[in-house]
């Protein structure tokens, strides 16, 4: 999904200084890719222009980066994971690689970061509000296996995002002697002994019974995103016929595999929002069902 990489990299700069591991370079190659996880908060102003307020970023990696991070093994693990050309980059997992590690169960997070404009008109409150829910939202229905952030001392963001850490739960790597970076965790063998732990549903594993293809799972997240069917044409370069074509497809899918449970039988005379709002309703719930 297309968004303004270039001002989420200055963001994120005005945030963390030139030090910033997560430059336009390195982030237009993980989306090129479809390897990163994003959140942008985008408000659209009266002049008819666009401002983002924020953006969070993460990758997901196997359990042979992983285990070895969380262990102390990894000097600079987001720099490692997001430099081109490098091993470190080549670790970092697209959807079939994703998809694979899921059912092994061995996938893991690596969150890269999270930029706020730091201009004193940015609706702070707001925007940290919105965060929470965006970032529950797109780290949940994976299964994940351990969720990691890493500390940087070089940014100037360090002491903050490292209390923001412990505060969460997170508990801290081994830090390598020298290095300026530390890794902090949590882990779902840990989070099973947190039932109420705000973050449960980034660990909770649920299989899909929709069975979508990628192409109607995109078209479903960005309904729940907000997006009409215009909209989502132009977003994923097809036709207006073709979304309604898939809307099709995704009635199906559930008659098929969730027979009577959204809708009752009679409802192939409900069509548009009233006859999606209970499919949306049931992925925004049931995330998993739009993960590889």
């Amino acid at each position: 999904m297309p968004f303004e990489l270039a001002r989420c990299a200055d963001l994120v700069r005005a945030q963390d200084g030139e030090n910033a591991a997560l430059t336009l370079e390195r982030l237009a190659s993980l989306t090129d890719q479809r390897q990163l996880i994003h959140y942008v908060f985008v408000e659209d102003q009266v002049d008819g222009k666009s401002h983002i307020w924020g953006a969070g970023f993460t990758v997901l990696v196997g359990g042979e980066v992983a285990r070895p991070a969380m262990a102390g093994h990894v000097d600079r693990l987001i720099d490692w994971l997001t430099q081109p050309r490098t091993a470190g980059r080549d670790a970092v997992l697209g959807p079939a690689g994703q998809a694979t590690a899921r059912r092994g169960g061995d996938l893991h997070a690596v969150v890269l970061g999270f930029a706020i404009d730091p201009n004193p008109d940015c609706p702070r409150q707001q925007v940290h509000s919105l965060a929470q829910r965006a970032f529950l939202h797109a780290h949940s229905g994976y299964g994940l296996r351990s969720l990691i952030g890493e500390v940087d001392d070089s940014l100037r963001r360090a002491d903050d995002y490292r209390a923001s850490l412990v505060a969460m739960g997170c508990r801290a790597a081994p830090r390598r002697e020298g290095s300026s970076t530390q890794v902090y965790f949590l882990s779902a063998a840990e989070m099973a002994q947190r039932p109420y732990h705000v973050l449960q549903p980034v660990f909770r594993d649920a299989e899909p019974v929709l069975r979508l293809s990628p192409a109607q799972r995109l078209q479903a997240e960005l309904a729940l995103l907000g997006y009409d069917d215009d909209e989502i044409a132009k977003l994923t370069d097809v036709t207006r016929d073709t979304v309604s074509k898939r809307w099709a497809h995704l009635f199906h899918a559930v008659d098929k595999h969730l027979p009577g449970q959204l809708w009752p039988s009679s409802a192939q005379v409900i069509r548009g929002p009233a006859k999606r709002r209970p499919l949306l309703n049931y992925l925004d719930v049931n995330v998993q069902e739009l993960r590889p």
